[in-house]
């Protein structure tokens, strides 16, 4: 079976819309890349409590109006989905992948390759890190 491979521009432009998200306040409870089997495609996932208290749409509007101000060359709405923290699709997706972390602080990702998942991760501090 075909499985695309993640590349670091998409990951690094992925890292860039959380920290915008974030210097906007819009809550962002998890963040991670998965490669859908269903759809053979990447989709960046973005768990925030917006979904759950003001609907998806505020969320897609909310992140649309971010990915304006960033440009980004290789994402947009089409390959990111937002759910809420308390959604079984979140579980669902956490039982079926093999987590790798990455920081959002640090070095760009720029040419490394995965096949999995990517995981963002911040701590209570504001500031957005990779693990791994």
């Amino acid at each position: 079976m075909y499985k695309a491979i993640l590349v670091g521009r998409r990951i690094d432009e992925g890292r860039d819309l959380l920290r915008e998200l974030l210097k906007r306040k819009f809550p962002v409870a998890d963040a991670f890349w998965w490669h859908d089997p269903e759809t053979i495609r990447w989709r960046l996932y973005i768990v925030s409590r917006v979904v759950e208290k003001h609907g998806p749409l505020k969320a897609y509007g909310d992140i649309q109006r971010a990915l304006r101000s960033l440009r980004p060359q290789d994402i947009s709405l089409n390959n990111i989905s937002v759910i809420g923290p308390r959604e079984t699709d979140l579980e669902e997706i956490r039982r079926a992948a093999a987590y790798r972390t990455l920081p959002l602080e640090g070095e760009p990702a720029r040419d490394a390759t995965v096949e999995d998942v990517v995981e963002y991760v911040w701590k209570g501090d504001g500031k957005v890190r990779r693990n791994g």
